[in-house]
């Protein structure tokens, strides 16, 4: 259904865009694909609603969605409050500099995490009394998701330019470096965005609104003092931001499953090292191409390096992860109950 919709969203958006349609191709992008995805959803599903209403059966779960309503509502404020004072105090064009910089960033959250996330729910939620099963299900996907996302930003990394300039064109250059600071983040942030199922699951979604009122009033603060050294400043500020919340965003919710936080990173230690050694033999390999080579060639021979390294190093030293990576793709529940 998300491929289905986000292709017709797409397709309506370029189209738009080449008829000169301007900013409303985007409006029409946005539109058209929630349109699809909804009425896709109807048709697929057998629940229909109802002119009913029945308080009694409000109120059990009145708390646990209006806590989880105020952390989207927070969440989605501070997510943009970088745009906000971006546009209000550096400009349009160092805002535009930074939003597609950022986009990029979120590629891996919102198309490998959030996706994820929204399957682990009902999938986790059967294990909600078992915390010793749903720590090894749990682990085991971040486990999964760090193994497809670290390799991707820390390639994004070391081929910023080659990609930037085949892509974007040179009047892009500025989100290079936007780029190489926000990949570290990205690695971060694709696994962290998997700590709001926990707190779902155990229908504790007033201590996910709590945190992000106080996590987001640290990013807020960062974004303001990184103002000061334009919009090369605020990416480092949330950066550091992100470095500082790291370890609390995972070990307040792990108290509720009973998850150490070196369990983590013992299943996200492979990736990463594998990770790092992709990360130097393409920034090895890129230092000796020829330089009349163009972007799109540099970035195809260097992609295809990296995969090989990176999928090579993984057989060897982290073949367990890896097999495990074809298994739960499909995050059917029968493997889940298997963890």
């Amino acid at each position: 259904m998300e491929i289905i919709s986000v292709t017709v969203g797409a397709i309506l958006g370029i189209g738009l865009a080449l008829a000169n349609a301007g900013v409303w191709s985007l409006v029409v992008q946005s539109l058209a694909t929630a349109v699809v995805a909804t009425l896709l959803l109807w048709l697929l599903s057998s629940w229909r609603p109802q002119w009913v209403f029945n308080w009694e059966e409000v109120k059990p779960v009145s708390s646990f969605s209006l806590n989880l309503t105020g952390f989207n509502i927070s969440n989605y404020f501070i997510r943009n409050a970088d745009y906000l004072l971006i546009g209000r105090y550096l400009g349009a064009q160092g805002l535009g500099y930074y939003t597609l910089a950022y986009r990029i960033l979120l590629f891996p959250l919102q198309n490998i995490s959030a996706v994820v996330g929204r399957v682990m729910y009902p999938a986790l939620s059967t294990m909600q009394d078992n915390n010793g099963r749903f720590a090894a299900a749990y682990l085991k996907i971040v486990g999964t998701i760090a193994i497809i996302t670290f390799p991707l930003m820390a390639g994004l990394f070391v081929l910023a330019e080659p990609f930037v300039l085949a892509f974007f064109g040179e009047k892009w250059q500025p989100i290079i470096l936007l780029i190489m600071v926000f990949a570290p983040v990205g690695m971060m942030q694709s696994i962290g965005a998997t700590v709001g199922v926990i707190y779902q699951v155990k229908n504790k979604t007033d201590w996910m609104f709590r945190w992000s009122i106080g996590a987001g009033i640290l990013v807020v603060m960062a974004f303001i003092i990184g103002l000061r050294w334009g919009i090369i400043g605020v990416a480092v500020a949330y950066a550091i931001a992100s470095f500082t919340l790291f370890y609390p965003s995972f070990a307040i919710p792990f108290r509720l499953v009973e998850i150490k936080f070196v369990q983590l990173l013992k299943v996200l230690k492979l990736p990463l090292i594998n990770s790092l050694l992709m990360f130097v033999v393409l920034g090895s390999f890129t230092s000796i191409l020829p330089a009349m080579l163009s972007g799109p060639v540099v970035v195809l021979l260097s992609v295809t390096l990296g995969v090989v390294i990176y999928v090579a190093a993984n057989w060897i030293t982290n073949r367990e992860q890896l097999k495990e990576l074809w298994d739960l793709t499909g995050l059917n529940r029968t493997k889940l109950d298997d963890a």
